[in-house]
């Protein structure tokens, strides 16, 4: 059963009247509270099934293939499902519009109309109302999925995950400290990640954002195109991923 916390609107308030909110908050909803969960009654198989009926019959096999691969693909691509979870879960009443799907695979690189690149969420398909504790869960249990994929133990994932929410909390008090009109203007440019990292860490992501910098326009022309006998550029047909629609099917994507 859905619970809610009863705490006043955030509305526009000083820091130190968010603070006291957030004070309040904890108060009727302990920070331990975030740890329950009750899966109880639901079957993911039916779950995932029922969502199937909504999306194109022809990539469901192959969407199934790939959430097979592994736990955290799996994980990747059952967003409706851990929604279904949390949605048993108490909340601290404070919507926003969320995400929804703030899986760490949901981030990345992209270049901004002045060609700087930025990181930041990526994917918004799922995006709705929503508690914020909901998109915070899913990107602490992703980072957690994603060290245990690379065959780190129980405890390093507990780390990481713990390293992402503090990472949050840290920035969300950056945030409520800055003006709204700063807020709103803020990016995160690849020198900037760059700059706060050594060693390693700074050598691989230097190696990602050169990758991401050949992701151009023309490198897709290049990937989901080709020339036909006539000089025109068309797309590719390679079904069932990319494949030109029916006369019949236009005028429902329309």
């Amino acid at each position: 059963m859905y619970r809610q916390i009863a705490v006043p609107p955030v509305g526009l308030h000083s820091v130190e009247e968010q603070e006291e909110l957030g004070r309040q908050a904890r108060k009727s909803l302990p920070r331990s509270a975030a740890r329950d969960c009750s899966v109880d009654g639901r079957d993911p198989v039916d779950l995932i099934t029922a969502q199937d009926e909504s999306r194109l019959a022809s990539l469901v096999p192959l969407r199934h293939a790939r959430m097979g691969v592994s736990p955290f693909r799996f994980y990747r691509g059952t967003a409706g499902l851990m929604a279904y979870d949390l949605a048993g879960q108490a909340d601290t009443g404070v919507n926003v519009i969320i995400c929804g799907d703030a899986h760490i695979g949901n981030f990345g690189f992209y270049a901004s109309p002045e060609r700087n690149l930025m990181f930041d969420l990526n994917d918004f398909d799922e995006s709705a109302p929503g508690p914020w504790e909901w998109d915070v869960k899913r990107m602490a249990a992703s980072a957690a999925m994603a060290s245990l994929a690379h065959n780190n133990d129980r405890k390093d994932a507990e780390r990481v995950a713990a390293k992402a929410v503090g990472a949050y909390r840290r920035a969300m008090k950056r945030f409520a400290e800055m003006p709204m009109i700063d807020r709103y203007y803020l990016s995160v440019r690849d020198d900037m990640l760059i700059d706060s990292l050594n060693g390693r860490s700074r050598q691989e992501l230097t190696r990602v954002t050169e990758k991401a910098r050949r992701r151009t326009s023309e490198q897709a022309v290049q990937k989901l195109m080709v020339t036909g006998p006539d000089g025109w550029r068309r797309f590719r047909e390679e079904p069932p991923v990319l494949q030109h629609l029916r006369s019949a099917d236009q005028y429902a994507v329309n």
